[in-house]
């Protein structure tokens, strides 16, 4: 057994001092102590006397020492528990903050501790605690997030001109290259956006009975990846309709400078759903765009030229002719760069698509 804890005996006394529930600023003061000095024992208002056994308990928070005291290396710093070993180190993660209102007391705890005096009041108190704490972050992410709804929209609203453009060249290339070129394009590289030659050679084959044969050996060599690759994509659905529902949807919860207020008057379960609500529209939101600008890429100077190169090589399976004009509107597509048909892809396609910054971290972390 770890060797015992010296508790003053003013720990021991039963600090009365928390008629009501304690607030914010108390648990940020136990908090703040215990990263100081890692003994929560210690901490003025804690009661280190066990509480009775059938009385009430409202977990208030979890605290965890400091790494100094962590780990199994550093067990004679862990922090002693008033219920359970109140005089030999116990815990030193996801301890909890725990109010007596009967005592009017504070103890600091054991992750479950209680369980072992009061199985249904520590059961009862856990789960109430876990649901408060749901809510809390609920609210925080609204009060976050509500006011930047106006400013997602009008990043929606600003980009509708490039993604139609984007739409019109995607559903004019996915459909007129296939016929254009008479080979399936999509299917070629839709597996791992790899572009390949296919060379055919002579090789001996000796057959069950050890007779040998000459056979023809096809072998599909790699020859560059292709770029946004799901501008190809056949039944793909206009990026514009998706994300004009998206823009629909977000208007349900633009607020306005009184997203504030309109929250006040929520109940837990409604600001549930709308922190639901408002994390799928704008994370679709962001698939969208990033989808538009994968698109793009497809017509970005080095797939051209990756493109081109691959539709004249000896080895290709079809013959693929594609390039800008030296205007850099029309765009060639044909077999060769005699045989072609011209599209115009309008300026508005090259447009930068502006980014919403709502939850632009949490993507990129996702990515």
């Amino acid at each position: 057994m770890s060797e015992e804890i010296d508790i003053p005996a003013s720990a021991w006394e039963i600090k009365a001092i928390f008629p009501t529930r304690p607030g914010d600023d108390v648990i940020a003061e136990i908090k703040a102590y215990i990263k100081a000095f890692g003994t929560p024992h210690l901490w003025r208002g804690h009661t280190h006397a066990p509480p009775p056994k059938d009385g009430p308990v409202v977990y208030l928070d979890e605290i965890h020492l400091p790494s100094s005291h962590c780990g199994d290396l550093n067990r004679h710093k862990w922090s002693p528990c008033p219920i359970c070993s109140p005089r030999h180190p116990k815990f030193y993660k996801a301890g909890m903050i725990a109010w007596f209102p009967d005592e009017q007391a504070i103890r600091i705890i054991g992750p479950e501790c209680f369980a072992s005096f009061n199985l249904e009041g520590h059961s009862a108190a856990y789960a109430a605690f876990r649901r408060e704490q749901d809510e809390r972050r609920t609210e925080a992410f609204l009060l976050s997030h509500l006011g930047q709804v106006g400013d997602a929209i009008a990043v929606i609203e600003h980009n509708m001109e490039t993604i139609k453009e984007i739409d019109r060249v995607r559903e004019i290339i996915a459909r007129r290259i296939p016929i254009v070129i008479d080979f399936d394009l999509w299917h070629h590289i839709r597996a791992d956006q790899r572009l390949r030659t296919e060379h055919e050679r002579r090789a001996v084959s000796k057959d069950r009975y050890g007779e040998e044969r000459e056979v023809v050996v096809r072998d599909s060599i790699v020859y560059g990846p292709v770029i946004g690759h799901i501008m190809l994509e056949p039944k793909a659905k206009p990026i514009q309709d998706r994300l004009s529902v998206c823009k629909t949807r977000l208007r349900l919860v633009d607020f306005g400078e009184t997203y504030a207020q309109h929250l006040a008057t929520l109940p837990a379960e409604e600001k549930r759903k709308m922190a639901k609500f408002l994390q799928k529209e704008v994370r679709k939101a962001h698939e969208l765009l990033a989808e538009a600008a994968e698109v793009k890429r497809f017509l970005s100077a080095e797939n051209v030229a990756t493109l081109r190169g691959w539709g004249k090589h000896e080895d290709c399976p079809t013959r693929l002719y594609i390039a800008f004009a030296p205007d850099g509107r029309q765009l060639r597509l044909g077999r060769t760069d005699e045989q072609y048909q011209t599209m115009t892809v309008r300026p508005a396609f090259w447009d930068s698509l502006r980014q919403i910054t709502m939850l632009a971290a949490q993507r990129s972390a996702a990515e």
